[in-house]
């Protein structure tokens, strides 16, 4: 009679503790979440917030507020940006993000990947 993990390796499944995915693969999930998020709120005092678990700075600065591309509570090197403190101007800006990630492939994102790596 054959084992579990036989029959496992037999078909082909994998068993993994975690999902592979790939920088671009969560970067792609994350920015969605936060466009779903963004879209329930009515004005840009909705953006205040006591964390940084959204793309957006958790309070304004002089009339703006810092958009930046994170994942796994890192924000991704050379994507930090000021924008207007304006829903519209937030959004806009993550919908610039996602058609980059969108045009991107894994080789865009190896030098973070690499960053991450190393510490």
């Amino acid at each position: 009679m054959a084992s579990l993990e036989e029959l496992m390796a037999k078909h082909g499944v994998e068993v993994t503790a975690q999902p592979n995915s790939s920088v671009r693969g969560k970067l792609l999930h994350q920015v969605n979440r936060m466009l779903a998020e963004l879209s329930k709120y009515k004005t840009e005092k909705e953006l205040n917030g006591a964390s940084v678990k959204y793309w957006w700075s958790n309070k304004s600065n002089n009339g703006q507020r810092l958009v930046a591309m994170r994942y796994d509570n890192k924000v991704v090197a050379n994507t930090s940006g000021y924008v207007d403190n304006t829903l519209s101007a937030v959004q806009e800006r993550l919908e610039v993000f996602k058609k980059i990630i969108e045009d991107s492939t894994e080789d865009t994102w190896a030098d973070e990947a690499e960053r991450r790596k190393k510490k």
